[in-house]
């Protein structure tokens, strides 16, 4: 791994360079359209994807990570523009909503 020295803050020009890449706004991995080259911020050039994003921060409801996967390429996934993955999200939240108010209205009356 590569450190950018005594910055936390690089131009894309320096970001890209640390890449074997010709654009960080490319698909990085033929692999996985999720996949994203980026500096964490202790300035070490990484790769992650949605899914290590998603263990990273605990998230872990089915309905949020499908949100969350839909929201983080919104538009470039190549099914569908930003609306539809917008919308499509909303629903993934609303029927979160929904199952996490019937879980507790269960916890409730089996208390």
């Amino acid at each position: 791994m590569r450190r950018i020295k005594n910055t936390t803050t690089v131009s894309l020009k320096e970001a890209e360079s640390l890449f074997d890449v010709p654009s960080m706004t490319e698909q990085h991995d033929p692999r996985s359209k999720y996949t994203k080259h980026i500096i964490g911020l202790d300035g070490v050039a990484t790769i992650v994807d949605v899914y290590r994003v998603q263990v990273a921060f605990g998230i872990t409801d089915p309905e949020i990570l499908h949100a969350h996967k839909k929201l983080s390429m919104a538009g470039a996934r190549g099914k569908g523009d930003k609306v539809q993955d917008v919308r499509e999200a909303i629903i993934s939240l609303e029927k979160w909503l929904e199952r996490n108010e019937q879980e507790e209205q269960y916890a409730k009356g089996n208390a």
